[in-house]
């Protein structure tokens, strides 16, 4: 199985935080390829400016989580020209910006999501939760 992080597994995820369900933690243990998207650091990068999150992050938290995931085997997929493409392609049962950039991701590549969000379903992507 392979599997595309979205923002709030992968925060609760690093930050070993009791909201990631024990299937999301499972699917994360036993993917054959586990990935993240640097649209998940923009997303946290806005967060953070706005108000920030119910849970601490570190001070370095844009090079501790990326450097932390790749430590542990996940993988980087970078945004290509053919995401942004996928993009603009997609119906509008999401109106999230990055959330439709991971939904892009996840078609072109060929990628579960792991995401507490059932809006991704409507792309027709298996969401593992």
């Amino acid at each position: 199985m392979k599997c595309l992080l979205d923002t709030n597994a992968l925060l609760w995820l690093v930050t070993e935080d009791a909201r990631l369900s024990m299937k999301a933690r499972k699917a994360y243990e036993t993917a054959e390829e586990l990935w993240f998207s640097p649209v998940s650091m923009w997303e946290m990068a806005i967060k953070m400016s706005v108000g920030g999150f119910d849970f601490e992050l570190t001070e370095d938290w844009w090079h501790s989580i990326p450097s932390e995931l790749t430590a542990n085997g996940v993988k980087r997929l970078e945004i290509s020209d053919v995401h942004c493409r996928e993009v603009a392609r997609l119906a509008f049962h999401h109106r999230d910006p990055f959330d439709r950039m991971l939904i892009a991701q996840a078609k072109v590549e060929g990628l579960n999501v792991i995401t507490a969000d059932g809006q991704f379903k409507a792309y027709g992507i298996k969401v593992i939760w």
